[in-house]
């Protein structure tokens, strides 16, 4: 989950496992929208609950979108996509990334990440003991060397390192 400020009045974060940002994604054809400045008028879709959704809502308020659509899963929202039901999609970019590698190469992301971000556990207020468990084994994978695999494994670059 990504850590915020809010959020951490509702739960405990973890130390964070990865620095990310959000992705603007489009269909290969699209032409028109080449960076979070090409999205007047645009309609966008995003995943509900997330960072994503709050950065298009904001744009929606200034008056740079046409509208947001939420959808539950990342599924959907790409299906949409492709579709031609919406313009683009904000969301997280490293699940944007796996989406696109596992298969969905008529989506290409555009632009520079729209923000930064870290991501982290989410663990219930007041549950120390499991916390300090998750942490533990978060610096057991940095430390043994998996983690640098997973990076590559996934294709994910080596600033998306903590």
């Amino acid at each position: 989950m990504t850590i915020d400020e809010d959020r951490k009045l509702q739960v405990d974060f973890t130390a964070p496992y990865i620095n990310s940002g959000l992705a603007l994604a489009v269909v290969k054809s699209n032409e028109t929208i080449a960076s979070e400045a090409d999205l007047k008028g645009a309609r966008v879709a995003v995943q509900i609950g997330t960072t994503g959704a709050m950065k298009a809502n904001e744009l929606k308020k200034k008056g740079i979108v046409k509208s947001v659509k939420t959808y539950d899963t990342i599924d959907v929202l790409m299906a949409e996509l492709t579709k031609g039901t919406v313009d683009a999609v904000i969301n997280d970019l490293p699940v944007t990334q796996a989406f696109i590698k596992s298969g969905h190469s008529e989506i290409k992301i555009v632009g520079e990440p729209m923000n930064s971000e870290q991501y982290g556990f989410a663990v219930a207020k007041e549950n120390t003991e499991l916390l300090k468990k998750l942490d533990e084994g978060l610096q057991k994978v940095l430390e043994s060397g998996k983690y640098a695999e997973l990076l590559e494994k996934y294709d994910l670059p080596e600033n998306a390192r903590p």
